[in-house]
């Protein structure tokens, strides 16, 4: 049995290639089904993860924010760092590194946040969603930096944490 296709949704028919000599066929084999992707639905129970006590720079390099434990796989939906505000004559220039598994090549995937005058904050953050397997890691790194003391930074992630 075949279904009335009435109002075709964008992008159905070359899809699944179903222009017939020309033309659209008018009828949909009643296999094929709509779905819905309910992976968002099923990620709700997030977390909110923060840095205690928060990291203090003061020298170009990097470091580790957060490692995912073993027995654990994170789905990271936002990940973000923001300095204290600068005093008269500081600067600094940061992003957000992140490691998919423990051991591996890590890779810039932020923003490069900088500040330059008295008073300013400088933020980093990235808000593509992705997969964090265990001894994978969320970084920062801190490209330009000078200050008599140090710089303090604010690192943030919402995650949601399943159990493997």
């Amino acid at each position: 049995m075949s279904t009335p296709m009435i109002n075709n949704p964008k992008g159905l028919v070359s899809l699944l290639g179903l222009r017939d000599m020309g033309g659209v066929p008018r009828n949909l084999l009643a296999d094929l089904q709509a779905g819905i992707d309910v992976t968002q639905f099923l990620l709700l129970d997030r977390e909110v993860l923060g840095v205690n006590p928060s990291p203090t720079v003061n020298a170009v390099g990097g470091g580790i924010a957060f490692t995912v434990p073993p027995g654990e796989l994170w789905y990271v939906h936002e990940y973000g760092l923001r300095s204290s505000a600068l005093a008269a004559g500081e600067r600094i220039s940061i992003t957000t590194l992140t490691q998919a598994v423990g051991g591996g090549l890590a890779v810039p995937n932020g923003t490069i946040g900088n500040a330059t005058n008295t008073g300013e904050v400088a933020v980093c953050h990235f808000r593509s969603s992705m997969w964090l397997n265990p001894g994978g890691t969320l970084s920062y790194y801190v490209s330009d930096i000078a200050t008599a003391g140090s710089i303090t930074l604010l690192v943030t992630a919402v995650i949601t944490r399943l159990r493997i």
